[in-house]
């Protein structure tokens, strides 16, 4: 059982340090990029005027890197495992939220994130399966401008579920589109529909569907 942890605990690790270091890194490279293209003192004279030395930009300037915070709900079915003491094989009801903490770009397209929820799962006999699952994941702005109120995305998820009530782990990917719309500039409403692969002793799949918030640090 030990054995078993410390491997769901290294794959997630390296999970969320993927889905937050590929990101960082893409924005770095564009703000470098940026600031060779618009260096404010590269058409200046290096020479001082009467009244002294010429005064940098007051203005401050964005920072290229967002962070976010969100909460979202779900519900959804699979088809497979019933994944609770009822045992079987059937069509089986999900529900559940949770929250996510993300790291985005002000210009590119790509985002990363990470997600910790509560899964539900009930059997058609009423039996119901408790989960906390984390999760980590990316995203891509399909529409070139980013800062339209309105925008479509591609994400995709992997994790585990460490915390069940029968102590049995789990892996799983999520694979789907989003919608957000931006009311005010710092939020964004969004809903995802995803196909949900499930392993534990067999496969399942089912769709999910999230609807959420969040906040633009």
């Amino acid at each position: 059982m030990v054995a078993v942890a410390a491997r769901t605990a290294s794959i997630f690790a390296f999970l969320c340090a993927l889905s937050l270091l590929v990101p960082a890194l893409a924005f770095a490279n564009e703000d470098a990029s940026d600031e060779d293209e618009d260096d404010p003192w590269e058409d200046e004279d290096d020479s001082e005027d009467e009244d002294g030395p010429a005064e940098a930009p007051s203005e401050e300037t964005k920072p290229a890197v967002n962070g976010t915070l969100g909460g979202f709900g779900l519900v959804g079915l699979h088809l497979g495992e019933a994944l609770t003491a009822s045992g079987g094989t059937g069509t089986w009801f999900d529900f559940g939220g949770g929250a996510e903490i993300g790291l985005a770009s002000r210009r590119g397209r790509l985002a990363g994130r990470i997600r910790v929820a509560y899964y539900g799962v009930v059997d058609q006999d009423g039996g119901l399966r408790h989960n906390g699952v984390l999760s980590a994941g990316m995203s891509v702005q399909l529409l070139k401008d980013i800062e339209r109120k309105f925008g479509v995305y591609v994400a995709v998820d992997m994790g585990v579920s460490p915390l069940v009530t029968e102590l049995r782990v789990f892996v799983f990917a999520d694979l789907g589109i989003g919608l957000r719309f931006r009311p005010v500039d710092r939020v964004e409403i969004f809903a995802e529909t995803t196909a949900f692969f499930r392993f534990e002793k067999t496969m399942s799949v089912g769709p999910l569907v999230f609807l959420g918030a969040r906040f633009r640090l």
